[in-house]
C-alpha cells in the first residue's frame, strides 16, 4: 500500500478530496506498489502485477497521462502503460523508464522537458524514439536525465547553468550525452536545478552551483560534471530540489 501526507491542495495526497495531512493517509485504490515519485503538485507510482503507472494530482499540463487535462483525487492509470522499472516525476512532467528499455514521456514539454524533439505539451505517453536500453530515469525543474545500460547518460530539457551535463549551455529537445562521455554511472539522479552521478563509488555532480550544491568546494556553476570533494564508497544520491545535495 501507499501512503502520503502534507499539502493535498490539487489532490497530490490521493485520497477521495483535497485536504491537507499532517499525518500519513492512504492512497485509495492502490496495490502491490513498488514505485512512488513526487513533484510540486502531482504523484505517480508502479503498481499491481503489471507494474503499471497511475497518477494523481493536477493534471494542467497533462503531467498524469490520462489524455486529459483534468485534475484527479484519486490515483488514475496512465492509459496502459506497464511493466515500468523507473519513474520519474517533475513539475509538469513525468517519465517512464519500461523493462524493454524503451521511455516513455508525457506533460509539460517546455524547453524540450520531454525529450521528444519538440516543446510541445502531450496529455498521453509519448515515446523517446532517440533512446534505448533506458534502465533509470530523473527529473528536475525543466530538464530531465536518464542512465542506459552501458553506463552512460543523456540529459535533456532546459540547459541554464549547464544543467545538461554535456559541457554546454544550451537547451536541448533531444537527449545530450552527459561527460565526454561519463561512463560506468550506476545511478543518477537530479535536484531542481543540478544532477548528480555516482561511477565506481566516486560522486559527480553538474549544474548549477550556487550554495555549493555541486560539493566542489566553490559556488560555480558546471556544464560538465566534477568531482564532489572526499564522495567515496558512495552508494546513493539525492540532489534536492532546493540548494543542496545528501
Amino acid at each position: 500500500s501507499l501512503a502520503c501526507w502534507g499539502e493535498s491542495g490539487d489532490g497530490e495526497l490521493g485520497p477521495h478530496a483535497p485536504w491537507d495531512a499532517d499525518v500519513p493517509v492512504q492512497a485509495a485504490g492502490l496495490a502491490g506498489v513498488k514505485a512512488v515519485t513526487a513533484s510540486v503538485k502531482h504523484t505517480c507510482a508502479v503498481a499491481g502485477h503489471l507494474s503499471a503507472v497511475y497518477c494523481w494530482g493536477q493534471n494542467e499540463e497533462g503531467q498524469l497521462g490520462d489524455g486529459t487535462t483534468t485534475s484527479r483525487l484519486t490515483p488514475t492509470g496512465t492509459l496502459g502503460l506497464t511493466h515500468v522499472r523507473s519513474l520519474a516525476a517533475s513539475n509538469g512532467s513525468t517519465c517512464a523508464a519500461r523493462w524493454d528499455g524503451t521511455l516513455w514521456c508525457w506533460g509539460d514539454g517546455e524547453h524540450g522537458t520531454l525529450g521528444i524533439g519538440y516543446s510541445d505539451a502531450v496529455l498521453s505517453p509519448t515515446q523517446v524514439t532517440s533512446l534505448s536500453d533506458v534502465h533509470e530515469v530523473a527529473g528536475g525543474y525543466g530538464f530531465a536525465c536518464a542512465r542506459l545500460g552501458d553506463g552512460t547518460a543523456r540529459c535533456w530539457g532546459y540547459g541554464g547553468a549547464g544543467r545538461l551535463g554535456d559541457g554546454m549551455w544550451h537547451t536541448s529537445t533531444s537527449p545530450v550525452v552527459v561527460g565526454a562521455p561519463l561512463t560506468n554511472i550506476s545511478r543518477i539522479a537530479t535536484g531542481g536545478h543540478h544532477a548528480c552521478a555516482i561511477v565506481d563509488g566516486a560522486l559527480y555532480c553538474w549544474g548549477e552551483g550556487s550554495w555549493g550544491r555541486l560539493g566542489t568546494g566553490n559556488d560555480d556553476d558546471q556544464p560538465s560534471p566534477v568531482s564532489v570533494l572526499d564522495a567515496t564508497n558512495i552508494v546513493d544520491v539525492s540532489p534536492g530540489k532546493g540548494s543542496h545535495t545528501c
